[in-house]
């Protein structure tokens, strides 16, 4: 499915770049969401920009981990996004850690965390620490670009993590 995605926005002319090389393998995860990831994603769009004749700027289209991405990059300001799209993505790594899924072992290694949960260790990577609620209304205090959610009827370890809020 990915591919066909990908070859798709190819062929109507769209330049297409993806940091993880749409692969969970050890290199992969290493990029989910964390600054290492964020500075990659950075480095690949000023790449494209320099070296192909393409607009600044650009939409994001992300699934899962990648959506955790992509929030962190327009919650820190990054230049140039027109939209993001986003497909079941994680935006409460809290909720990811406490789930039974494995999900929890890579992010005890990308965030250097241990069998207890700590918020100090992930700051600036978790967007939903960027939702703030007052009198039980979730608002965000940032200018975003405009953001569409879409979560699958069958979702496990993403759903409820927080899209609802932000």
């Amino acid at each position: 499915y990915y591919q066909a995605l990908v070859n798709m926005f190819i062929r109507y002319g769209y330049a297409v770049f993806d940091c993880n090389g749409f692969s969970n393998d050890a290199l992969g995860k290493s990029f989910w969401g964390n600054q290492k990831g964020l500075e990659a994603y950075r480095k690949a769009d000023q790449y494209v920009v320099n070296n192909y004749n393409v607009e600044e700027n650009f939409s994001i289209y992300a699934f899962s981990m990648g959506g955790l991405t992509a929030l962190n990059l327009a919650f820190q300001g990054f230049p140039n996004i027109d939209c993001i799209a986003l497909g079941s993505p994680v935006i409460d790594l809290h909720a990811v850690f406490e789930s039974t899924d494995g999900t929890a072992n890579v992010l005890k290694a990308l965030y250097n965390l241990d069998d207890t949960w700590d918020d100090s260790k992930v700051v600036g990577n978790n967007p939903a620490k960027r939702i703030t609620t007052s009198s039980d209304t979730p608002y965000c205090h940032y200018i975003l670009p405009p953001i569409k959610i879409w979560y699958g009827s069958t979702e496990t370890g993403t759903s409820g993590n927080g899209g609802t809020d932000l």
